[in-house]
């Protein structure tokens, strides 16, 4: 029917509850013609456009009239004098134009646009909302633009749900999408699978503070385009949605917060983590399941109280910023943690780097400083690493010396030494608001006089802490309790 309006010469529209003496800037976009799903295409499509009142008196055409109606529907000017055809518009935009029109059938809401994105697809009445998602399936088939997935929860849904799918569930989401448009050097290949949205090509998320919480924690931004909304090319801002990791290369979007929206200089700083082979939900549902937690049995943790910061954390697949944890690479974590789990941490403003090996009950640490072993550093952190790690065999046939590391590590401080022992402790965390048994990482440190070759007893460290020892010996300089510098 789309190429049908976009063949005709002239389209005639009766607007049927238009008076002759209603003044046009106030009544005629109020009509009910504009705001009706299927004429949508009736108003884009033809080049040219007459408009009739009720009385069947000739009051103007689309071009006469160009600025209300763009007003109005949020429709671009030069879409309604040239139509779509050879225009850059994105997608979201796109839906947005049919936010706010209604249909006697749901199914009709997505059937209407089919012409507007010229894809094809069954009419099947009775589908209800389905009839939507399926328009966006084919639209991802054709158009490899990530605006798509640029739409807002409803006021009312922004309280009512943790998680929502992907895909929107209605043009109505996309109200607030009409000044989107896509980054011109992103060329991402994403369809859709029984699993969710595969973006086979690499894609980057930024680690962000979660907006909105009382209990403020990480979560993961996905950047989908700009926004010119606010005018002018400096004032650009970067739109997005918010993400929760729930397992390896596994991403579900949260819907108690409404899209990002970051002025573009603020998002270049950052922090950044670029996947590929990721998957992000189209179900929901599945993250109320099991799923998360069965990826986090066996897990690491690594609080970040304030003397211990995480730089790096390989492999980046395994490793969620928002529970600081590492999870396991299968259910259940049968197979516990084949790869090494590396982590560029800075302990006391100290760099330091911590090696797990958690391929079997109990896990092993080794520990040293960045700076005396360049070079095994800059091996474990090959970006060819990044994503999926290393195994232990690998990793000690290029660097044989790092077998004879242990947990403790010690810092040369000048008149004072500084030793620091790791260990992994099994506790309960909260994750997604549920308990669960984690091997979580703890520290203590020693301060010795330079020169002592051994550190102080880890017994004389508790009893020091606990106030219960005698004054040090010449040979004790002091003991400082477990997490302090």
């Amino acid at each position: 029917m789309y190429q049908w309006y976009e063949a005709a010469r002239i389209c005639f529209v009766l607007l049927e509850d238009l008076l002759p003496e209603q003044p046009l800037e106030a009544y005629l976009t109020s009509c009910r013609w504009f705001s009706r799903g299927w004429t949508l295409q009736e108003l884009i499509a033809p080049r040219l456009v007459e408009f009739f009142d009720q009385s069947l008196q000739f009051i103007g055409s689309k071009r006469d009239h160009v600025e209300l109606i763009s007003a109005t529907t949020k429709i671009p000017p030069h879409i309604l004098r040239e139509g779509v055809e050879g225009a850059s518009i994105c997608v979201a935009a796109k839906l947005s134009w049919a936010a706010g029109r209604q249909t006697k059938r749901k199914e009709d809401a997505a059937y209407s646009l089919l012409g507007l994105f010229n894809v094809h697809m069954p009419l099947i009445y009775g589908e209800g909302d389905q009839a939507f998602q399926r328009l966006q399936e084919e639209i991802v088939k054709r158009h490899n633009d990530m605006t798509i997935f640029a739409w807002n929860p409803l006021e009312r849904q922004l309280y009512e749900r943790q998680y929502i799918g992907l895909f929107a569930p209605s043009p109505a989401h996309f109200a607030n999408s009409f000044a989107i448009y896509p980054f011109d050097d992103v060329f991402i290949e994403f369809s859709t699978t029984n699993k969710g949205v595969l973006f086979t090509s690499e894609i980057r998320l930024r680690v962000v503070e979660q907006p909105g919480d009382d209990d403020p924690g990480v979560v993961y931004l996905f950047c989908l385009g700009m926004s010119s909304q606010y005018g002018g090319y400096e004032r650009r801002r970067h739109t997005g949605i918010y993400l929760r990791k729930l397992g390896p290369r596994l991403y579900c979007r949260l819907g108690n917060i409404a899209m990002a929206s970051f002025p573009w200089k603020a998002t270049r700083r950052l922090s950044t983590l670029d996947v590929t082979a990721t998957h992000i939900l189209i179900d929901p549902i599945v993250a109320t399941t099991n799923v998360p937690f069965l990826y986090r049995m066996s897990s690491v943790h690594v609080p970040c109280p304030g003397n211990i910061r995480v730089d790096k954390a390989y492999p980046t697949t395994l490793w969620d910023h928002t529970d600081s944890l590492y999870m396991s690479a299968r259910f259940y974590g049968w197979t516990l943690h084949p790869v090494v789990l590396a982590l560029s941490i800075w302990v006391c403003n100290v760099p330091l780097v911590l090696l797990c090996d958690y391929k079997v009950e109990p896990p092993v640490l080794k520990a040293f400083q960045p700076l005396q072993r360049p070079r095994e550093t800059a091996l474990i952190f090959q970006e060819k690493y990044r994503e999926d790690g290393t195994s232990w065999q690998d990793l000690f046939l290029q660097a044989p010396s790092l077998e004879t590391l242990n947990d403790t590590v010690f810092i040369d401080q000048g008149a004072t030494s500084m030793r620091i022992r790791f260990t992994l402790e099994s506790k309960h965390i909260w994750v997604l608001y549920k308990k669960i048994t984690a091997k979580s990482l703890t520290f203590s440190i020693v301060h010795v006089p330079a020169g002592l070759d051994k550190p102080l007893s880890q017994s004389r460290i508790e009893t020091k802490r606990l106030g219960l020892g005698s004054s040090p010996t010449h040979n004790e300089y002091v003991t400082y309790g477990r997490d302090t510098c």
